[in-house]
């Protein structure tokens, strides 16, 4: 069965088509542009993660600080160096 057997003029035929090519444009576009903001999302948690152990690494090395891995505080947090605790849990 064509559009024109169930009584649609050619015009409304090349709408219906014209209509559905740009629904299913946008829907790309949102899909791409939605990966392309993941992306970036997970290329600046990976370098903020880097940073920190980075700033981990430092820390744990620091000259200063040694006397103070592994001591115990009035909360019995762990103490891993410069002021920096575990969690209790």
């Amino acid at each position: 069965m064509t559009y024109r057997s169930r009584g649609r003029s050619r015009n409304e035929a090349i709408a219906a088509i014209v209509f559905a090519g740009f629904l299913a444009g946008f829907i790309l576009y949102l899909c791409v542009g939605n990966y392309q903001r993941a992306k970036r999302a997970m290329e600046r948690q990976r370098k903020r993660r880097l940073e920190l152990e980075e700033e981990k690494r430092a820390l744990a090395l620091s000259p200063n600080c040694g006397e103070n891995i592994g001591t115990i505080d009035r909360r019995r947090r762990n103490n891993v160096g410069c002021g920096a605790h575990d969690s209790p849990r």
